[in-house]
């Protein structure tokens, strides 16, 4: 094989492999067009899918609020006051998972509940209802950074409601001034609540177990079937709550 044979040889294959590398080039361009494109729908989806979860959201809470809102309307053509007492508990209740809804609606993540500024509030929403100003009760709040969904807030919700509620009603008769306080950690995997209040107590009697009160049973349910958790009761000064559960990090959190 002479030279010119060998150089017209090698020029013919570089010349073979720039025209595969432009080829390449082409559809590298064609198959990033196609990527731009799946992600502008993808994009657009997203969005729509988010407007449609924050509108199922709002109407969430409008509908919430029409509950509640006749539910306190009922109460004031009752003269019971037994019945009266039913009543608002029942809407409180329903205030503080509508306000789950509130703060979601509200928030740039859909999925997720920053608890320190739902459970501040909700104990504050608690006192105005009660017409507690803040002089008359001291409320420390101390709650870890902690993102959970809506299946672990709403039950965490309730039971706040409940304790802080019969804390208010029952804890300090004929006192002005008492504490409630409001502590939530997370331990090695763990959610451990504590709430309670400095007030007379509970009746030496009363129990978990055969006991006939709507809020205790409430708050055992909420707290052993809804989050799967243990719940202990102190009496050493006050009435104290003590509940744990088990709790994954949520690491959708935006």
């Amino acid at each position: 094989m002479n030279n010119d044979t060998f150089d017209s040889d090698a020029i013919e294959a570089i010349s073979r492999i720039n025209n595969e590398l432009v080829n390449a080039q082409r559809e590298l361009a064609k198959a990033n067009v196609s990527l731009d494109t799946a992600n502008i729908t993808l994009r657009s989806n997203i969005k729509e899918k988010e407007t449609l979860f924050k509108e199922l959201q709002h109407r969430v809470k409008n509908n919430m609020q029409v509950i509640s809102s006749l539910i306190g309307m009922q109460s004031q053509t009752v003269a019971d006051e037994a019945t009266q007492r039913v009543l608002k508990n029942t809407q409180e209740r329903i205030k503080s998972m509508m306000l789950i809804y509130e703060h979601l609606y509200r928030s740039t993540d859909l999925v997720n509940i920053e608890m320190r500024h739902y459970i501040t509030d909700l104990v504050s929403k608690l006192m105005d209802s009660y017409s507690v100003g803040p002089m008359t009760f001291r409320t420390p709040i101390d709650v870890c950074e902690l993102y959970v969904t809506a299946d672990i807030a709403i039950p965490c919700g309730l039971i706040v409601n409940e304790v802080i509620s019969n804390s208010l009603k029952y804890a300090f008769p004929g006192e002005k001034e008492g504490q409630i306080h409001i502590i939530i950690r997370q331990i090695d995997g763990l959610i451990e609540m504590t709430l309670g209040d400095n007030g007379v107590g509970m009746p030496d009697n009363a129990s978990f177990d055969g006991t006939k009160s709507l809020g205790m049973l409430l708050i055992q349910t909420l707290a052993e079937d809804q989050l799967g958790g243990k719940m202990e009761l102190s009496r050493a000064n006050g009435t104290e709550y003590r509940i744990t559960f088990p709790f994954k990090t949520n690491d959708t959190k935006s």
